[in-house]
C-alpha cells in the first residue's frame, strides 16, 4: 500500500527505518518530522522528603509500567512516590492488572494512578520515568526535558537521540534489575538530580516548536 503514496511523513528516523524494513515502504518518499513542543514552564520539584516520580503514558502493555513498578518495589529503603498518569480506556484489563500488581508488590501506598497529568503534577515532580518496550518518538519524554525534568527511560526507538548522558539514564527495555539500579542513584542523590535537571532544561530548549514543525510539514505536503 505504501508504494502508491507520493510521500510519507513519520515522527522519527527509527520509524522510517522500520516501515522501510518491515513493510517495504520506499525510503526516498519518507520525510521525518518530529513532533513539536510547546513553550512550557520549568518544573519546580517537590518540597517534601520523598522523590516524586512521574510516568506519563496510556496504561497499555507496551508502555511497560509493570517493569517500572517492579523496579521501584526493590527500592524499599528509599523514600519515593510514583504517579502514573494515563488513560485506562484502551486496555482496562491491563490497567486493573497494574493496580493489582502494585498491591502484590506492596507499593500501593506509594503509587497513585490518574487519568490525566495536570500542570500541578508536572510542577511538583522531581523525576520522569518511562519503561516502554516501543516508542515511535517519545512525546512525553520530550515534554519532560522541555520542563527540565531528569529522566529514567528505556533504549527504544528515537529515545536515545533525545536523551544526553547528563540529562538522565537510559536502560534496556524489560530489564527490571538494570532499571532499578539506575533509578536508585537518581532517587538517592538530590544533587545529581539537580544537575541533570539543569541539563534537561537546556537540552529541552533546543527541541523544535510546533510552529517550526508545522511549517516543515506544510513544505513537505506542498512539494
Amino acid at each position: 500500500m505504501y508504494r502508491d503514496l507520493p510521500r510519507l511523513v513519520v515522527t522519527s528516523e527509527q520509524t522510517a527505518d522500520r516501515i522501510t524494513r518491515d513493510f517495504g515502504a520506499p525510503g526516498e518518499r519518507i520525510n521525518v518530522i518530529v513532533p513539536g513542543n510547546d513553550d512550557l514552564p520549568r518544573c519546580v520539584g517537590s518540597a517534601g522528603p520523598a522523590c516524586q516520580i512521574l510516568s506519563v503514558g496510556a496504561l497499555i502493555p507496551r508502555k511497560g509500567h509493570d517493569v517500572l513498578l517492579r523496579a521501584l518495589s526493590r527500592l524499599f529503603d528509599l523514600d519515593w512516590e510514583l504517579t502514573i498518569a494515563g488513560s485506562t480506556e484502551r486496555d482496562p484489563v491491563h490497567a486493573n492488572g497494574l493496580s493489582a500488581l502494585a498491591e502484590t508488590l506492596q507499593v500501593s501506598r506509594r503509587v497513585r494512578f490518574v487519568t490525566e497529568v495536570t500542570e500541578a503534577i508536572w510542577a511538583g515532580s522531581d523525576l520522569f520515568a518511562l519503561t516502554s518496550y516501543f516508542e515511535g518518538y517519545g512525546v512525553a519524554i520530550a515534554e519532560a526535558l522541555r520542563r527540565g525534568l531528569p529522566v529514567a527511560v528505556t533504549n527504544v526507538g528515537s529515545v536515545p537521540s533525545l536523551i544526553g548522558p547528563e540529562a538522565g539514564v537510559v536502560c534496556a527495555p524489560g530489564d527490571v534489575e538494570q532499571f532499578s539500579k539506575a533509578i536508585r542513584r537518581l532517587i538517592f542523590d538530590r544533587a545529581l538530580r539537580r544537575d541533570m535537571a539543569e541539563v534537561a532544561w537546556q537540552s529541552g530548549t533546543l527541541l523544535p516548536s510546533w510552529d517550526e514543525q508545522v511549517s516543515r510539514l506544510a513544505a513537505v505536503l506542498g512539494a
